[in-house]
């Protein structure tokens, strides 16, 4: 009696490096996709602070860890291998937890009238860019171009308040824009 004969498993190649560009391209659109929903989510909390001042508060209070878990996120992505994590926690904790203070100064201005909702709003979003642009210097690149487009929303929506709206529709365009092109490049 012969045994049946056991057919090997089938090789299966080992996954082929990303080139270069890919790796460019992937990168870039990452950062092209934070950076439209923070910006949009940026829009808004301006909208917010102008029309429901009560709310603003929590909202921009929110959008700080919001922000810092998305850089973490990146942060432990690029990270050299053997990098030790808690160290990286504990630095992106304290960087985007600590402007909550001048957060809550900007809107203790704004409960004591010293400041209306637009301006608040807009220190709030500078206070959010020079915390985005220090994340840019001391870790991912990315935020660097997130804290650049924050500084010009708040001169343009300083030069031009009557087209704040102008924000919103560019914002969800551009993430339109990404989904489509994201969508097409998977076929």
């Amino acid at each position: 009696m012969s045994t049946p004969e056991i057919a090997p498993p089938p090789v299966t190649p080992p996954p082929t490096p990303l080139l270069f560009g890919e790796r460019v391209l992937a990168s870039l659109e990452r950062a092209l996709a934070l950076l439209a929903v923070l910006l949009l989510m940026g829009t808004v909390g301006l909208v917010l602070t102008n029309v429901r001042s009560q709310y603003a508060f929590q909202y921009w209070a929110a959008m700080f860890p919001l922000f810092g878990a998305a850089a973490l996120w990146e942060e432990l992505r690029r990270r050299p291998d053997g990098t030790r994590v808690g160290g990286l926690i504990l630095r992106g904790v304290a960087h985007w937890t600590g402007p909550l203070a001048a957060l809550w100064i900007v809107f203790r201005f704004l409960h004591l009238g010293q400041v209306d909702g637009q301006t608040a709003g807009l220190l709030a979003v500078l206070v959010l860019a020079l915390c985005c642009f220090f994340g840019g210097i001391h870790g991912a690149p990315v935020w660097l171009a997130v804290a650049g487009f924050l500084a010009a929303g708040v001169l343009v929506a300083l030069e031009v308040e009557a087209y704040l709206w102008l924000l919103v529709v560019l914002g969800a365009l551009l993430v339109a824009g990404l989904v489509v092109w994201r969508l097409r490049t998977r076929r």
